[in-house]
């Protein structure tokens, strides 16, 4: 009679402690992208700078204008909203 080892395929056996902790895993992912920069199209077709998935909005225009510099765009205040944003301009077509 030979003896063999069987495991359990089953992860719902094992611990929490021992599988890793996946909370933190998403609190780390969520952190990396609130953290990063990106350039998207919003605000009627124009591409602003996004933060986090949503329009980053500035206190100064100062802050405003090295965000621009920084990305190459362009500071202004919004006419309607009275807060300071960064636009870039649209992508044109293959000429």
């Amino acid at each position: 009679m030979s003896t063999t080892t069987y495991t359990d395929p089953a992860i719902v056996n094992i611990p929490l402690s021992t599988r890793g902790n996946i909370d933190a895993q998403i609190y780390a992912y969520k952190a990396k992208v609130a953290k990063e920069e990106t350039i998207r199209d919003d605000r009627f077709g124009v591409p602003h700078l996004h933060k986090g998935g949503y329009i980053r909005v500035f206190a100064n225009l100062s802050q405003a204008e090295n965000a621009a510099n920084r990305t190459g765009g362009e500071a202004y205040q919004s006419a309607r909203s009275m807060r300071f944003l960064v636009r870039f301009q649209p992508s044109q077509g293959p000429a």
